[in-house]
């Protein structure tokens, strides 16, 4: 259920306003905040759902944040 919602809610977001998204998600929840964002974008990614922009949010968090949330989403058991 989460996971649906929180597609739909990324989903909604004008693409000029990724980066100021990240970094609200940023201040608010740290770095924990855009490493659940990444699980949240790699799920959907491995689901094929709204593709498009998620590689957009993807490529925007690797830009912001590196590689640092790619490698803690992929060895975190813990999935979305």
């Amino acid at each position: 259920m989460n996971y649906k919602t929180v597609i739909k809610a990324i989903s909604a977001v004008k693409e000029a306003d990724i980066a100021k998204v990240l970094e609200e998600v940023h201040k608010t929840h740290g770095g924990a905040g855009i490493d659940n964002l990444m699980k949240y974008v790699c799920r959907g990614l491995a689901e094929a759902e709204a593709c498009a922009i998620l590689l957009k949010w993807h490529g925007a968090i690797v830009e912001r944040d590196g590689l640092g949330p790619i490698v803690r989403v992929m060895t975190d058991r813990r999935g979305v």
